[in-house]
């Protein structure tokens, strides 16, 4: 889905690399006095390409934005063009193309600030769209001069053909910045995913097994400050094996993946979840003690008990066993409270398995 959500955004910013690309040309060689029906055409391809800008950003954040709202804004820019093409309406066209122009590079300097800060959690994310939100001052410096020298405007569009080329050059500018801000928002992308990968176990999207420890030693710091206890659950897929041999290894990754899910819908918030192993999974409970995760662990066997899992249409159940220990503090490492976790695990699994045993 990732992948298909940033095809239709390349293609949309390629969309509107050409539309940019063909109204620039279009500048360049409107220098004619009566050539307002070029630059007309120039504004619709402008306001098309800064569209299909914002629409492709849109696809990138993940939204599945509908046509209507933007053929309607391209079919009121096509309209006040055509009227514009009369000398007396020409400072109209401009105002209310630049005016579109300065509303969309600003929504889509806003659309890239919340994407960069909420998905990507960028401290800097806001400079990425601090091309987008400069290009909308441009704009609307231009829609401005249009509303207040209407005269002056058309005067000097008309009459002084270095204006369209200043215009147009401004206008380059602009794109290549805005471009340049795009390959920074994917790079950001790219460099967030990988950074994510690093940290996820690609199966269950759960964190691995280097990440989980790199937060229980977090927590075991934070825990030596504040002296409050934390406890873990190990859990094991009972049976494993014989999942695999009996329905095949796609059946044991589904079983897997339900487990993941299940088990983050049992923990709270502030629980952190982890695929340690091959069916082996861990779970960090902060501020919890051993009656606490008990409790979890109770929870979790109801849940896979309720609501078993099914594979291809046709019910195939597990149970997990589980081992629980809590932090004694800081002479405690966490490789040990690993050991006595392990320990409670393995003889959940010898006194009959589908259940949980606490550290003793």
């Amino acid at each position: 889905m990732v992948m298909r959500a940033d095809r239709r955004a390349a293609l949309h910013w390629a969309g509107y690399a050409a539309a940019t690309g063909l109204s620039l040309l279009v500048f360049v060689t409107s220098s004619r006095p009566d050539g307002e029906a070029v630059r007309a055409m120039g504004n619709v391809l402008a306001a098309l390409g800064v569209l299909l800008l914002y629409r492709g950003v849109r696809r990138f954040a993940g939204h599945k934005p509908g046509w209507s709202n933007y053929l309607a804004a391209l079919g009121v820019v096509t309209a006040v063009a055509w009227l514009g093409m009369r000398h007396e309406y020409v400072a109209l066209r401009v105002g209310v193309v630049a005016g579109l122009l300065c509303v969309l590079c600003w929504l889509t300097a806003w659309e890239i600030r919340l994407y960069a800060r909420d998905q990507l959690r960028l401290r800097w994310g806001a400079l990425l769209a601090l091309p987008l939100f400069l290009g909308s001052l441009v704009f609307a410096g231009r829609c401005l001069n249009a509303a207040w020298a209407p005269a002056q405007m058309v005067a000097e569009i008309t009459a002084n053909r270095s204006l369209n080329t200043g215009s147009a050059l401004m206008f380059l500018v602009t794109g290549l910045v805005f471009h340049l801000a795009l390959a920074a928002l994917v790079a950001s992308r790219l460099m967030a995913e990988l950074g994510r990968l690093s940290r996820h176990d690609g199966l269950t999207e759960l964190l691995n097994r280097r990440a989980m420890e790199d937060q229980l030693q977090q927590e075991a710091r934070r825990a030596a400050r504040t002296g409050n206890a934390f406890a873990i659950l190990m859990l094991d897929v009972d049976h494993f094996k014989a999942i695999n041999d009996t329905h095949g290894h796609a059946a044991g990754d589904s079983a897997l993946r339900y487990l993941a899910a299940l088990l983050r819908s049992q923990m709270r918030d502030v629980d952190f979840v982890g695929r340690v192993g091959g069916e082996e999974f861990l779970a960090l409970l902060p501020e919890s003690t051993v009656a606490q995760g008990m409790t979890a662990a109770q929870r979790i066997r109801d849940a896979l008990l309720q609501h078993p899992h099914e594979w291809q249409g046709k019910p195939l159940p597990f149970t997990v066993s589980t081992g629980i220990a809590a932090w004694q503090g800081h002479p405690d490492q966490i490789d040990l409270l690993m050991r006595r976790a392990d320990a409670a695990l393995y003889r959940a699994k010898s006194l009959g398995r589908d259940r949980f045993e606490i550290d003793q």
